[in-house]
């Protein structure tokens, strides 16, 4: 299975020949314009390296798209402006693409929050078991979180990839959290040790989005 970064290089590798194509340029071509090498450009779009976010912006401007598009932060082609905007990374959920996503986030503002757009995960909660998280809405997680420190909304992935989101708390003197639903007497708060294999914290909430 490929890693997520490997997934990454691949999508851009792809985007990078299918634009090159549809502005009827080769390589020779764009080597020309650009003063990348032949053979650099080759593994670009081989996806055996990852171009930098730098090359992308150059190539765009041959291509006459947009630096975010190669890169995969969007899937819109047409706004120059896209890089001020961050989509969360879809390969997080198993996603192959954001254009179903139905949020992007200001780069500046998740920059100014101490969040990263590589450790984001956007997810439709799957039920309504709190008040804060009805089902439908969109919840966006900070994967970089791992564990439990404090009272709040987590985000908690099984051990054959379900995504819950539920309340969490430390318990005071004791290993582990406790894991608990606000609106359904029939889902009484678990204890859940920190080695448990069966649930891992993938991360706490930090957005949820309800539209109207």
């Amino acid at each position: 299975m490929k890693t997520r970064d490997e997934q990454t290089t691949q999508v851009i590798g792809v985007r990078l020949q299918q634009k090159r194509n549809h502005a009827g340029k080769t390589v020779a071509d764009v080597q020309a314009e650009t003063g990348i090498p032949r053979s650099t450009l080759q593994n670009y779009e081989s996806g055996i390296r990852q171009a930098p976010l730098g090359v992308l912006r150059k190539l765009a401007g041959v291509y006459r798209t947009s630096a975010a598009y190669l890169a995969g932060l969007t899937d819109n082609e047409g706004d120059p402006d896209a890089l001020a905007f961050s989509t969360a990374d879809p390969f997080l959920v198993g996603k192959n693409t954001t254009k179903d996503d139905s949020l992007a986030f200001n780069s500046s503002m998740l920059a100014n929050m101490g969040l990263s757009p590589a450790k984001l995960a956007l997810i439709k909660s799957p039920d309504n078991l709190l008040e804060e998280v009805p089902k439908g809405a969109d919840v966006l997680i900070d994967t970089s979180v791992t564990s439990v420190t404090e009272t709040d909304i987590y985000a908690f992935k099984d051990d054959v990839g379900n995504i819950q989101i539920r309340a969490a708390r430390k318990e005071m003197g004791k290993q582990g959290f406790i894991v608990y639903a606000t609106k359904d007497v029939h889902f009484p708060p678990v204890h859940i040790l920190d080695d448990n294999n069966g649930v891992a914290v993938f991360g706490r909430v930090v957005f949820v989005g309800i539209w109207r």
